[in-house]
């Protein structure tokens, strides 16, 4: 007599989905080559309220690796170049709107003009960098190559006057097995190594370059003055490492904050309508709470980054 059950097929338990595992190792590096010329540091990105979304290798300024090998530049220096770079960054913003984008700069249907996409951000950018190129000159091309691509003397001097090719040889060169010198009865194993690089072609050729790049550091420091006594303010939320935050206001806030801008005028009314909402204080609990009272004090008498624009 058949057993009840048999012919009937076991039921399965349904299989588990194997949970994804989520990559934490940091991203790859820049080529040899990029490494070879400027350096990088590896931190943290975060977000305009200090929220923390990855992690990445962003290229160190040229200038500032300069500033650290020799005592070169005074501070007023140093910000100029720094906010000369970060205006420029502002403006690599594309003028052309995502295709994917569901919002008024997007596709799905509009013309080919609704495509541009003069964001506020890109304009009052672009009409920073014009004020402070004006009146750079000659040497407008040799600031541009140091401070904003990252270009040496050497490499500036030999685009501009043509390079040749230095020789020499190392006679005792370390052999390097597996990553480790080669020993041999206790004593390194060299050889002799003939090596080569490319240099500009005259010594005075780099002398030529550096003379010009100081002497428009000098013309952009005076003009970030300029800019900074009758220029567009701009105010942003600053978080401490506390998790509180404060609200700064300069001719240029930081990339990668939240900010508005507008008339000194107007941006000196809307912090007084601040304190006096907040018992004399520009400091919050919390990030939001400061982005919030901002835009609230402001009530659009201020410009401001668009929802879907990063703060670049």
């Amino acid at each position: 007599m058949a057993r009840r059950g048999l012919t009937k097929k076991a039921k399965r338990a349904p299989k588990k989905k194997k949970q994804e595992k989520i990559d934490l190792s940091p991203p790859e590096q820049a080529t040899p080559e990029m490494r070879a010329r400027v350096e990088f540091d590896f931190g943290p990105v975060l977000d305009e309220m200090n929220v923390r979304i990855g992690a990445a290798y962003r290229r160190r300024p040229l200038y500032v690796t300069m500033a650290k090998k020799a005592d070169r530049f005074t501070w007023e220096q140093l910000n100029a170049m720094r906010l000369y770079r970060s205006v420029f960054d502002r403006c690599e913003r594309s003028p052309m709107g995502c295709a994917l984008s569901v919002g008024s700069a997007g596709g799905r249907g509009l013309m080919p003009s609704s495509f541009i996409h003069a964001s506020p951000g890109v304009v009052e950018a672009k009409r920073k960098l014009a004020m402070l190129e004006r009146d750079l000159g000659a040497s407008l091309s040799t600031l541009r190559s140091v401070i904003l691509e990252d270009k040496s003397f050497s490499v500036i001097a030999m685009e501009r006057f043509g390079c040749r090719t230095r020789s020499w040889i190392i006679i005792d060169e370390p052999v390097i097995l597996k990553g480790r010198p080669a020993m041999a009865d206790g004593k390194p194993i060299t050889r002799a190594v003939h090596r080569e690089d490319i240099v500009p072609r005259s010594g005075r050729d780099r002398a030529v370059i550096a003379k010009e790049f100081y002497s428009g550091l000098k013309l952009l420091t005076e003009a970030v003055d300029r800019m900074s006594e009758a220029g567009v303010h701009e105010v942003w939320v600053h978080v401490r490492d506390d998790g509180t935050a404060i609200i700064h206001r300069a001719s240029l806030a930081p990339n990668g904050t939240f900010r508005m801008w507008g008339h000194p005028g107007i941006v000196e009314t809307v912090l007084n309508r601040l304190l006096e909402r907040n018992d004399d204080r520009l400091i919050f609990p919390t990030p939001e709470a400061a982005r919030d009272a901002l835009q609230e004090a402001a009530d659009g008498a201020l410009s401001q980054l668009e929802p879907d624009e990063l703060a670049a």
